[in-house]
């Protein structure tokens, strides 16, 4: 138990130095993006991208702040004797999970996974105060989306279109949404910007929390998702319009 309440010290210096680090990652990140969705290969962004983006964007506010939150937070928390776990395995974010791995199949680019977590969190912030107009805390809001748009540019037109690797994208949108945040939440942004310190064991059930019943849902609701997309975007494509044959009409 011991070793279990271990507190984890970080130096100011080292975690400032890492803040630095997490800042340039992040902004060559989306410069990739933004270089790749430059390409004539089907990633780039489109105005109905964007609007898609703000639409869904405000969805996940909803979801997560609303139905999460405020609704089903409460309710889950007065259920006798399995109150605190339900709690604890984060079912409230069921509405939130849904809808940002749909988002993220809908739009099926580079840049998605970002601009649908950080729009989701900057809303929040505006709408009930905070930090979310402050810069410096931004880095929360942006590593939760680079790593999977790392691996949707990696993937290609591949993700999310494969039957068979459906469930591995799954995993990996699940595990890097989750995972690079609890380590980078509780050993940088934390003692950097407000002085906080955590123990060995509860970075580990916050590990568990978010990335491992995270990671489940996201698993449980990338089928249905996939379909919604596909229903959504024609058949897993963006809406085309065909037009007309060129030439003159024909006579009557």
């Amino acid at each position: 138990m011991k070793f279990w309440n271990t507190t984890v010290v970080v130096p100011v210096g080292v975690a400032a130095t890492l803040y630095v680090v997490i800042w340039i990652v992040i902004l060559g990140t989306l410069f990739m993006v933004w270089r790749n969705s430059r390409k004539e290969d089907g990633n780039r962004w489109t105005t109905q991208d964007i609007i898609s983006v703000a639409i869904i964007g405000v969805l996940c506010m909803v979801a997560n702040s609303i139905l999460g939150d405020n609704f089903i937070g409460p309710i889950v928390q007065t259920i006798p004797g399995i109150g605190n776990l339900l709690d604890f395995m984060g079912v409230k974010g069921l509405p939130y999970e849904f809808v940002l791995i749909t988002g993220i199949a809908v739009i099926r680019k580079p840049g998605a996974a970002t601009a649908l977590i950080f729009l989701k969190y900057f809303l929040e912030q505006l709408i009930y105060g905070g930090s979310g107009v402050n810069p410096i805390e931004w880095p929360k809001y942006l590593y939760q989306g680079i790593f999977i748009d790392m691996y949707i540019m990696y993937r290609g037109k591949k993700f999310l279109a494969n039957p068979k690797m459906i469930f591995v994208d799954a995993i990996f949108v699940g595990f890097l949404k989750d995972f690079p945040r609890t380590q980078l939440d509780d050993f940088v942004m934390g003692p950097f910007l407000k002085g906080e310190m955590t123990t060995i064991g509860k970075d580990i059930l916050q590990l568990i929390s978010d990335g491992g019943f995270h990671l489940l849902y996201t698993l449980m609701f990338v089928h249905a998702a996939v379909r919604v997309s596909k229903s959504i975007t024609q058949l897993g494509g963006r809406a085309k319009i065909t037009p007309p044959p060129t030439g003159d009409a024909p006579k009557s």
